[in-house]
């Protein structure tokens, strides 16, 4: 990557887990992207992002990923894959704020309880 910016940055607290992640975009690269990645065939002018896959339909894998099969997705098609509610919610902010987010998200086993975005609870579907 030779154009990325921080984007957002995530607390997960499964159980008794917590783990911060770190959202990057990027928007310039060098060398092999690999797979079926199309950049034609995105909505958006920057490539999409890469979401892991398990969906036996999506594209062929651009790299290994320990949750599934990495493969460039285009924005408009990532609600249909099968993805944590929380994630949802990270890729709504993604197409909506420009600005750095903080999210927090939390589960208990694999059901989002609980969603705040900049420190402020929200409503969330399940």
């Amino acid at each position: 990557m030779t154009s990325y910016r921080l984007r957002g940055i995530i607390t997960f607290v499964i159980d008794d887990i917590d783990e911060i992640t770190f959202l990057y975009t990027c928007d310039a690269w060098e060398g092999e992207l690999g797979g079926n990645y199309d950049p034609a065939g995105s909505s958006a002018a920057a490539p999409a992002p890469a979401a892991c896959s398990s969906d036996a339909k999506a594209p062929a894998p651009a790299a290994s990923c320990d949750e599934g099969e990495l493969v460039w997705i285009a924005p408009d098609k990532i609600e249909e894959l099968p993805i944590w509610p929380g994630d949802k919610i990270f890729f709504r902010l993604l197409s909506e704020r420009e600005d750095v987010f903080s999210l927090k998200l939390t589960y208990i086993r694999d059901i989002l309880t609980d969603a705040s975005v900049d420190g402020k609870k929200i409503d969330f579907v399940v």
